[in-house]
């Protein structure tokens, strides 16, 4: 019984600190957004141009990228910053396009083979592999760095051969790439902050 206390309580003190973590980092990057591994802050203007490569979203919300900062336009009727549902539309805006094209990209030097490819919204999954050979992806990629959507890619695509996590499995994925331990262990560190609402 008592062991089983003291393991409630320290789960409990784990999640109590991860939620004060998170909450310190929601302070420090107020008004920005992570896309592709690097905070993007936030900066309202009165017009953007069409030359801009806009997206245009729910609202007549326009947004553009340069740099390190997130232009945006919102409609006239707001005057303020995107709240997190706007914010998530444009995450998953950008994810539905970019994830795709990269994966194209990088999968084209790989031997697997495989149907489809969607972008979804699992709650704790990065990704899956069906028997049928499609692949997901989920959208929260899009707040990680490029090396860790390769890293994923590869890790889905071996499932087309190894339907598990065996040794064999992981032998596989490390062949085609070998910065295995540095992605599962980046993972493990930032996984609560690209699950989050930020």
């Amino acid at each position: 019984m008592f062991s089983q206390e003291a393991h409630i309580s320290r789960s409990l003190t784990r999640l109590r600190k991860r939620e004060a973590k998170l909450e310190a980092v929601m302070k420090e990057h107020e008004n920005q957004m992570l896309l592709r591994g690097t905070w993007k802050t936030l900066c309202p203007v009165d017009t953007l141009s069409s030359n801009d490569s806009c997206h245009k979203i729910k609202g007549s919300w326009l947004f553009t990228e340069k740099e390190d900062m997130i232009f945006f336009q919102p409609p006239q009727r707001y005057n303020s910053f995107p709240d997190k549902d706007i914010q998530l539309i444009y995450y998953r805006t950008l994810a539905d396009k970019e994830i795709r094209e990269r994966f194209e990209k990088v999968t084209r030097s790989l031997p697997f083979r495989y149907n489809r490819v969607f972008i979804r919204s699992q709650k704790t999954r990065w990704g899956t592999c069906s028997s049928k050979g499609n692949v997901s992806f989920n959208w929260r990629l899009i707040k990680c760095p490029h090396w860790i959507w390769d890293y994923l890619f590869v890790h889905e695509l071996s499932h087309t051969v190894h339907m598990n996590h065996s040794a064999d499995f992981w032998k596989l994925v490390n062949s085609h790439y070998p910065r295995l331990e540095e992605a599962r262990a980046w993972i493990r560190e930032h996984e609560p902050l690209i699950f989050s609402e930020i």
